[in-house]
């Protein structure tokens, strides 16, 4: 499954395509804009997403429940579930590695509000990142990018720029029973590392471990937030406030919420909610992934190998 709007720069679907049948896998093709529901129809033992995290969301959607795995090939711009998983940014080298790639459990998050029940994949939460993330979408537009890296480094200084007139809101925030309350710039329940440009808030979290880690930054730790992104997005300093937990309910005033790029409203066109509840939780409903194996050492990571 090909998403080849997706990022700058992509190798071509020809390539990607030898590739694959070169290191003696059969191969069918499918565009993301062909209908996931017919081209996912078709039995096979691995499904790939090639393109985004939008795109890698989308499949994954698809395949809760499915015996078959997911495979990435991080095509997009930030990649951060693909980062997160350990891929190395390079489509020919992952193909290459596949024979040594393992399958392992994905936990996808629940949430459930006014607006039903909707799964994600990499973070939900209320204040500077779901505000930011109309803003990002308009400047990340404009053509002119020539690299993804680029590309990053002028949304992270949009988002540093929002951040200098955004204001705390109120929240609540009951994690496993336990609950906390205070203005907060912002509120994440991470599943993986990063959300939106690389912000790397969540370096511990763990997609296997069934808790969410969830980031609380007020005016007490602006400074923080700050430093973290004017600093390189492979920043690994740990969040000042973290708690972690299987159910997370947020309640909040006064700001916008998202799950993962999306920022969510009561209708297509209408405002965003500016309050609300949400409770989180991850689905019983199984994820499989065949990704790079965990025991690579200590020395490897996503960042060393940029797109």
């Amino acid at each position: 499954m090909h998403n080849p709007s997706s990022g700058l720069r992509q190798p071509e679907t020809r390539a990607l395509l030898e590739a694959m049948r070169g290191a003696g896998y059969e191969v069918l093709y499918r565009a993301l804009d062909e209908g996931l529901e017919d081209a996912l129809a078709v039995q096979s033992e691995i499904v790939v997403a090639a393109g985004g995290d939008g795109t890698v969301s989308k499949v994954a959607r698809h395949l809760l429940g499915s015996s078959r795995l997911l495979t990435i090939l991080p095509l997009g711009t930030a990649n951060n579930i693909g980062r997160h998983l350990g891929f190395s940014i390079d489509a020919f080298r992952d193909i290459a590695g596949w024979p040594a790639f393992e399958a392992s459990a994905f936990d996808v998050g629940l949430a459930a509000g006014e607006f039903g029940e909707r799964h994600f994949f990499e973070g939900a939460g209320f204040g500077l990142v779901a505000r930011a993330i109309p803003e990002l979408g308009r400047r990340a537009r404009p053509l002119g990018y020539v690299t993804a890296q680029e590309k990053i480094t002028a949304l992270r200084l949009s988002l540093r720029k929002l951040l200098d007139e955004h204001a705390p809101r109120w929240g609540r925030i009951t994690v496993d029973g336990n609950s906390i309350e205070g203005e907060y710039l912002l509120v994440e329940a991470m599943n993986i590392a990063s959300v939106g440009p690389r912000l790397r808030l969540a370096p511990d979290a763990d997609t296997g471990d069934g808790r969410f880690e969830v980031v609380l930054v007020g005016e007490a730790e602006r400074g923080w937030l700050e430093a973290k992104l004017e600093a390189d997005e492979a920043d690994g300093s740990p969040p000042p406030r973290v708690l972690r937990g299987e159910q997370v309910r947020l309640e909040w005033e006064g700001a916008p919420f998202h799950l993962d790029d999306t920022v969510l409203s009561p209708s297509r066109g209408a405002a965003p909610y500016d309050e609300g509840e949400v409770d989180l939780r991850f689905t019983a409903e199984s994820l499989r992934i065949f990704a790079p194996r965990r025991d690579r050492g200590p020395d490897f990571t996503p960042e060393a190998h940029p797109p």
